[in-house]
């Protein structure tokens, strides 16, 4: 079996995207994308978007069930590691997750081709987002029962000035430094979904989202001063942001919620636990697996 391996031209990516059931077009700003293509059929797909820290991410790795043990998968992952290195990153990673991979079978793949351990990265619940609305939005939170209702300015990212996203990236920075800032990974959030509240123009709360698959929410970070927490403005934050996906036709296919937080984090599991428990659909853990660059 004679398998080629070459880049993916842009003009191929609905094509690839119906095969592997894979909305390409989401990564817009994506670094490369390699294919491996037996005749003129493509069977495995390897894109790479760019990462924190001076790094490359795999973030689409596929092979068609059918010929996967035919070292085609450490073929693409060679052609990745290639450009990673013509491009001096430092280093080049993967994430996964327990549900839709055998964690065993994929440490195994990435040791046999000289990548680190896979190590544990965070956690996600996911519900539906009808259930959101029905039984968490409609039961918890009452938006004319929030404190600074009428106080605070919310406005979307996509909504915000030049002027006003720099003084809130200086001012988050300000606060902490950790992967709960805003804008540490603005290519993935989605402006449109992800909101921030001011008071005074001073930036006191925010909650930012991606949008995954086209059909699912992840809202990844949350994050309220302290001396106005209590208020409700978290759930304000999360309820402007359901609305958001009602009142927009772009939004319609979405149909999942989920909200990301790390294992060890007692506070936010029993927090999520106790809001989110009843419509709980699923709880993944995600693991990562990476490999310097010399």
């Amino acid at each position: 079996m004679k398998v080629n391996f070459k880049e993916i031209e842009s003009e191929q990516l609905s094509e690839v995207s119906e095969i592997f059931g894979i909305n390409l077009f989401v990564f817009r700003n994506y670094l490369k994308c390699f294919g491996a293509f037996l005749r003129d059929e493509i069977i495995g797909i390897l894109l790479l978007i760019e990462g924190d820290e001076n790094s490359i991410r795999i973030r689409v790795f596929q092979v068609l069930p059918l010929f996967r043990g035919n070292h085609i998968g450490s073929m693409l992952l060679k052609l990745a590691e290639d450009y990673s290195g013509s491009i001096r990153s430092r280093k080049i990673f993967v994430k996964y997750n327990d549900t839709e991979n055998d964690l065993e079978k994929c440490n195994r793949f990435f040791i046999r081709n000289n990548w680190e351990t896979v190590k544990y990265t965070h956690t996600r619940f996911c519900f539906k987002k009808e259930n959101f609305g029905k039984n968490f939005i409609s039961r918890f939170y009452d938006p004319e029962n929030t404190i600074l209702n009428g106080e605070i300015t919310c406005l979307f990212c996509n909504e915000l000035s030049e002027k006003m996203r720099n003084r809130a990236k200086e001012q988050s920075e300000k606060m902490f430094s950790n992967g709960l800032l805003p804008f540490s990974d603005l290519d993935l959030m989605n402006k449109r979904l992800s909101v921030f509240a001011f008071l005074n123009d001073n930036l006191i709360a925010w909650s930012v989202a991606n949008l995954l698959k086209h059909n699912e929410i992840s809202i990844r970070s949350t994050f309220v001063v302290n001396k106005y927490r209590n208020s409700g403005l978290g759930m304000y934050l999360w309820y402007l942001i359901f609305c958001k996906t009602n009142e927009n036709q772009d939004f319609n296919l979405i149909k999942w919620i989920s909200f990301d937080f790390q294992k060890d984090d007692d506070r936010l599991r029993k927090l999520y636990t106790l809001l989110f428990g009843r419509i709980l659909e699923q709880s993944t853990d995600y693991y990562i697996s990476e490999k310097i660059l010399t």
